[in-house]
């Protein structure tokens, strides 16, 4: 089960993401851009985490 706190700004969550899977930069954000969005391309993160950061637990499980 995820546990991961909810953020409502995007730069917490980013910080919360590295710190806790020790990846950053391609490492995390391709693979996260595929599960979120299913293409390795398209808009920045930051840009789509306002409209999807209620959504995000639903979308890992």
């Amino acid at each position: 089960t995820l546990k991961a706190p909810h953020y409502d700004d995007y730069e917490s969550y980013k910080a919360y993401l590295i710190q806790h899977s020790g990846l950053k930069g391609k490492n995390l954000f391709k693979p996260l851009r595929i599960l979120i969005g299913g293409c390795e391309h398209g808009p920045e993160m930051g840009d789509l985490y306002e409209h999807l950061k209620n959504y995000i637990k639903e979308v890992v499980k």
